[in-house]
C-alpha cells in the first residue's frame, strides 16, 4: 500500500468514525451567546426603559440559550446517525425549542400587557 492510499484511508477513518465531539468549543459559544444576551438587552433596555433591564437580561438569556441548545442538538444528530447520538440530539433539541418558546411567551405577554 502506498502512502497516499494510508493516507487517503486514515482521512476516510478519521472524518467517519471519530465519535468525540470537538472540545473547547462549547464553552466558548455559551459565553459568546451570555455576551451577546447582554449587550441586545442592555441595548433594548436603554431604549425602552431601564427599569426593566432585569428582565430583559432573562428574556433574551432564555431565548439565546434554547438556541444554543438547538444547536448542539440538531448538530449532534447530523453529525452522528445512531440512534444512540441521535436521540440525546434531538432530546437537546426540545429542550432549545422549550426554553425559546417560554422566552417568545414572556416577551409577547408582558408586552401587550404593558401596551394595554
Amino acid at each position: 500500500m502506498r502512502d497516499d492510499e494510508r493516507d487517503i484511508k486514515n482521512n476516510e477513518i478519521n472524518v467517519h468514525g471519530d465519535d468525540k465531539m470537538p472540545k473547547g468549543r462549547t464553552i466558548y459559544i455559551v459565553f459568546g451567546a451570555l455576551i451577546g444576551a447582554g449587550i441586545v438587552s442592555f441595548v433594548l433596555g436603554t431604549i425602552f426603559g431601564v427599569e426593566d433591564i432585569g428582565f430583559y437580561i432573562l428574556r433574551f438569556f432564555l431565548i439565546i440559550i434554547g438556541m444554543l441548545f438547538c444547536y448542539l442538538g440538531a448538530n449532534r444528530a447530523v453529525t452522528y446517525r445512531r440512534p444512540n447520538r441521535v436521540i440525546p440530539g434531538l432530546i437537546l433539541f426540545g429542550i432549545g425549542m422549550i426554553l425559546i418558546f417560554i422566552g417568545l411567551l414572556m416577551f409577547f405577554r408582558f408586552e401587550l400587557f404593558s401596551l394595554a
